[in-house]
């Protein structure tokens, strides 16, 4: 297969295959579908082009790689992770950090939906009183009618406004308005710009619990 997200180092692993059954990958398009932004779909209608991008370094984080055959019958992505001796820490803190409660009112940035509803989920968990929004636009013009405590802002935001851009236009009508950017990826030039502006943290999806 191609699409070789990293090297695992153990002799155990967990392996995921999904498959289907549809006409395949186009054997010229089979060596960019990692890449950012790459869609054969509507950019903005179907897809943002930046889903298996995500995957891809999400598997690379832990050590893993990613397998891909494909022929006439369809398409078989694998997914090879490490497997771990003892339970994940995240697991044993699970529990105190539900116990924790906060208040105020947050508001979320993301474009994709199933994002948004794992954080208003995970932060209404919490105690907060959350709102969430789905472009910097829309962002904007929330925190011009209300006043939160903290923006949790997605860094990519395809096709309007960036997690940078978005940033800069809160705090010229709320200087040192408290922030986080997300992203699914490294932490990148315009996360550490967002940063020099006040952002107060990166954190990188996927969301955790703990």
């Amino acid at each position: 297969g191609g699409g070789d997200a990293g090297g695992c180092s153990r002799e155990e692993f967990v392996v995921l295959e999904v498959h289907d059954d549809g006409p395949g990958i186009p054997p010229e398009s089979r060596e960019h579908i990692f890449e950012p932004f790459y869609t054969r779909k509507i950019m903005g209608k179907k897809g943002t082009g930046l889903g298996l991008t995500v995957v891809w370094n999400v598997v690379r984080d832990h050590d893993g790689r990613i397998e891909l055959d494909c022929d006439s019958s369809g398409t078989t992505f694998r997914i090879i992770l490490p497997a771990t001796a003892s339970p994940s820490e995240s697991w044993s803190t699970e529990a105190e950090a539900v116990d924790q409660q906060g208040q105020g009112l947050i508001l979320v940035v993301d474009d994709e939906p199933l994002q948004r509803d794992i954080a208003e989920k995970m932060l209404v968990t919490f105690g907060y009183e959350v709102a969430a929004v789905p472009s910097g636009e829309e962002a904007v013009v929330f925190v011009q009618e209300k006043t939160v405590d903290l923006v949790i802002l997605d860094m990519l935001m395809p096709p309007g406004m960036n997690g940078l851009e978005t940033y800069r236009q809160i705090i010229e009508h709320h200087p040192g308005q408290k922030a986080i950017v997300v992203s699914g990826f490294s932490e990148s030039s315009d996360v550490k710009k967002a940063m020099e502006l006040g952002v107060g943290a990166f954190v990188k999806k996927p969301y955790t619990m703990a």
